[in-house]
């Protein structure tokens, strides 16, 4: 008695990842002296092109739900998908290469449309994200804050916030509380609002702050928000 030869079901769409084809009427696949399977040229360009669609929508999904999107909102230790303490390869990964520039810090500026968007950079020279600079009016704090705002619409809104003198860089800046993060009475993650302002003949005129550790003025003068930097303080 002969040996019984093993039937081998073989759908369109496994064959058309073997088999190219163009013209061809008949495809026949011999497995000893038989045909098991034989299959016409429009059925497999059928499948090939259904199967198609079908992984097309599937990596589209994918890049959609694990892109990271140029706006957001702005808390603690974010600037919407991107984090104090993220990888910055990993971050990188999500743009193309036309939308990066490299910094001289090992950081780079992301850009939204040609536009400066967010530059991020380390703290202690490894591949963790240790500063955000938020420079796109499209984040905002849940509060309404942004890049572009007016000091005098955030003196309307907020009208207890003070403007801070950054001693070292001879920068204004406005630090909303509930944005700063501390451990154990020191700080550790800051969220600061820099302010560039538009009338140059006018001096704010700062005090030392009742704590002594900074100082403040009132808002008074004219400006706008001209970028937002998260950071880690050590």
């Amino acid at each position: 008695m002969g040996q019984k030869s093993t039937a081998i079901q073989l759908t369109p769409y496994i064959l058309t990842s073997f088999l190219p084809h163009k013209d061809l009427s008949l495809i026949k696949i011999h497995l000893g002296s038989e045909p098991n399977v034989m299959l016409y040229s429009t059925k497999l360009k059928l499948h090939t092109i259904i199967a198609g669609l079908l992984l097309c929508a599937l990596i589209s999904s994918c890049s959609v739900s694990n892109s990271i999107k140029l706006k957001g909102t702005i808390d603690k230790e974010n600037a919407g998908d991107i984090r104090i303490g993220m990888d910055i390869d990993d971050v990188s990964s999500h743009f193309d290469e036309g939308d990066i520039m490299p910094l001289n810090n090992g950081g780079m500026t992301i850009f939204d449309n040609g536009k400066e968007a967010v530059s991020i950079w380390s703290k202690h020279q490894d591949d963790k994200i240790g500063f955000i600079k938020i420079t796109s009016k499209n984040f905002k704090t849940s509060d309404g804050m942004s890049v572009g705002m007016t000091l005098s619409e955030v003196h309307s809104k907020f009208p207890h916030l003070k403007l801070y003198l950054d001693e070292m860089t001879e920068e204004y800046y406005l630090a909303p509380e509930q944005l700063q993060t501390y451990l154990n009475g020191e700080p550790e993650i800051l969220c600061l609002f820099y302010v560039a302002l538009t009338d140059s003949s006018t001096e704010p005129d700062f005090v030392q702050s009742k704590e002594g550790d900074r100082f403040e003025t009132e808002l008074t003068m004219d400006g706008l928000i001209q970028y937002i930097l998260i950071f880690q303080w050590k």
